[in-house]
């Protein structure tokens, strides 16, 4: 049980990467660009990179005002996809310890 209150504490307060993080890109070789703009509350990271097997790649890192990642999604070629959500990752957890606390409840209990 411990464990899914960390992995759900981490899902809520860890930065899990942060905007001066995405600088130390540019120090890859395949990495070409690392651009940032506001957005209202949040600041925007995108990087650009050519991948292994060629295809230039488009990362969006969204962060909160208190630079917590919130959301990345990649474009490769025509197609997007959302790596990461903040929301999606939290109700996961949050879910898996109700299930936890629900199958417990239900051993005590019969």
């Amino acid at each position: 049980m411990n464990r899914f209150i960390d992995e759900l504490y981490n899902a809520i307060y860890s930065p899990k990467l942060t905007p001066q993080e995405l600088l130390g890109n540019l120090k890859m070789q395949n990495y070409t660009e690392v651009n940032f703009q506001k957005c209202e509350n949040t600041l925007i990271g995108i990087t650009k990179c050519v991948l292994d097997d060629g295809n230039n790649a488009e990362f969006k890192y969204t962060f909160n005002e208190t630079n917590h990642l919130i959301q990345l999604e990649s474009n490769i070629g025509n197609q997007s996809e959302i790596l990461y959500d903040r929301e999606v990752e939290i109700k996961k957890k949050e879910h898996e310890l109700k299930n936890l606390l629900m199958d417990r409840f239900k051993n005590e209990v019969g």
